[in-house]
């Protein structure tokens, strides 16, 4: 009997023993993260990333009470969600789409593994079967955006671009598959291939001229330009009477389904393509929307955003099967490279992409006039802004001059017939408005090049203007009498003659 104890107590203590290691391991296991709070942590890296870039570039940071920070919260998200789709559809999905449909193929894959090792993407085969045509495609986008020519011209040169690198595409694909069921392998020899990459490229130089012709500010008719964008749809028909001089077919028959996979194959090419082109059009209306209208894409940050677009997709092609962490890591790490660039690479603080894109949805770097309290306007005449002063006078008999009655929300008035808006006011204009977040506005004097602070509660209301029509102003800074003989301020103005 006790000798049955004894064994058991030693069973027990080396059980004990043997989970303590497992235990320890799992615990110092890293936890795994989420999808949607990685997703919420992506939305507010982007979008509090641009905002940290944007106030970092005006030299301010809004003091957020505990009233804003939903406001504030919002804002990031708000702009943090639209980046994210953007830099999604330009850097993760193309790559995505690749790789389930082409080179995953049970087919395709054929044309686009190693010979070797099947089950493993050939870096090669992708880059020149798929990189080339998405290439020449993304670089042709790029000029036609940057021309931003007549109607229909963007429309019509990408779809022309589309077409020939997708029927390129198209020939190299079902030639690899041909090649691959012929009993005796034989197709297009090297020198033949790059010919056929050298006559798609010919065509789309004419794009590379018109690039080149706005960069040097040079204009350019609307028919040259729409010759230019339809151009790349001669190779196309170069493309497709290549079957017809070929000496023999070889592999006919012997690849099933061969117009089905290739269709397939192309529709999700096709479909990336276009999802790039829509982010693109969404950064280049970033840049060239807004009121301000400063500059154009710098030519740096074109290149780089080309660059880093085809390596992106490349490795995201080639690592999401198997490694789809990485993939998303390194989709991930670029789009922090371009919004990090969009803000070094800017030709001036206002033509940058944090500036431009806070423009564009309304948070900040508007033209504006404004209508300020008493205060709020000599406080710009101690900055030596100009501001004009008006004095709005108390309605008689309770109606307003429109005929409102006095307890209208509309008359200006509240119930108990006090004025809600009555006295001194200021009017002043050339203003930008930087930042309307937090206690104070922060305003930009574009006259002086100067950025003022003014609390909320002194403007009254605010109106976007276009920046070359400027209400005039006549200033009154001079004329107003600060204080009256008792030390406070005097609701008087010296009528201007």
């Amino acid at each position: 009997m006790q000798l049955e104890v004894f064994e058991a107590a030693v069973y027990g203590a080396a059980a004990k023993s043997s989970e303590a290691p497992q235990e320890s391991a799992k615990a110092s296991q890293i936890p795994k993260l989420d999808a949607s709070v990685a997703l919420w942590l992506m939305l507010f890296v982007f979008g509090g990333g641009l905002l940290a870039l944007y106030y970092a570039g005006v030299g301010y940071f809004p003091e957020v009470s505990w009233q804003d920070a939903l406001t504030y919260l919002a804002l990031m998200t708000i702009i943090g969600g639209s980046l994210l789709v953007a830099y999604s559809f330009l850097l993760f999905v193309p790559g995505v789409i690749w790789s389930e449909f082409l080179i995953c193929d049970d087919q395709l894959k054929q044309v686009l593994a190693m010979d070797a090792r099947p089950w493993e993407p050939c870096v090669l085969s992708v880059m020149r079967h798929i990189i080339f045509p998405f290439a020449l495609f993304m670089a042709a986008c790029h000029f036609l955006l940057y021309e931003d020519g007549p109607v229909g011209f963007v429309p019509l040169g990408a779809a022309a671009s589309l077409a020939a690198v997708t029927t390129l595409l198209g020939r190299d694909l079902r030639d690899g598959l041909e090649r691959k069921a012929s009993p005796t392998p034989a197709g297009r020899t090297a020198k033949a291939l790059i010919n056929e990459r050298l006559a798609v490229s010919f065509f789309h130089l004419p794009l590379v001229a018109v690039f080149l012709c706005k960069v040097f500010g040079a204009r350019l008719s609307r028919e040259i330009l729409y010759v230019a964008a339809v151009l790349p749809l001669v190779s196309c028909f170069d493309l497709l009477g290549w079957g017809r001089r070929r000496p023999a077919a070889y592999g006919k028959g012997l690849v099933p389904d061969k117009w089905s996979v290739l269709c397939r194959g192309l529709l999700a090419f096709g479909s990336a393509a276009l999802l790039s082109l829509g982010a693109l059009w969404f950064f280049y209306r970033i840049y060239k929307g807004g009121a301000s209208q400063v500059g154009e894409v710098p030519l740096s940050l074109l290149l780089l955003c080309t660059l880093v677009v085809i390596v992106t997709n490349l490795a995201v092609s080639v690592l999401f099967q198997t490694y789809r962490r990485s993939a998303l890591l390194a989709s991930f790490l670029s789009a922090l490279l371009l919004l990090g660039a969009g803000e070094l690479l800017g030709s001036e603080p206002r033509a940058t992409l944090p500036a431009k894109i806070m423009e564009e949805f309304g948070f900040g770097g508007q033209n504006a006039t404004l209508v300020l309290t008493e205060r709020g306007g000599r406080l710009l005449c101690q900055q030596e802004v100009p501001v004009q002063f008006e004095e709005r006078k108390p309605e008689k008999n309770g109606d307003t001059a429109s005929g409102v009655k006095e307890g209208d929300p509309a008359s200006g008035k509240t119930g108990e017939g006090k004025p809600r808006y009555e006295g001194l006011f200021a009017r002043t204009s050339g203003m930008t408005i930087l930042s309307r977040l937090g206690s104070e506005y922060l305003l930009r004097y574009e006259a002086q090049n100067r950025n003022i602070t003014l609390p909320k509660g002194d403007v009254i209301s605010w109106a976007t203007s276009p920046k070359n029509h400027e209400i005039a102003i006549q200033n009154g800074c001079k004329r107003y009498e600060a204080t009256d003989p008792a030390g406070n301020a005097s609701p008087s103005i010296e009528k201007a003659q």
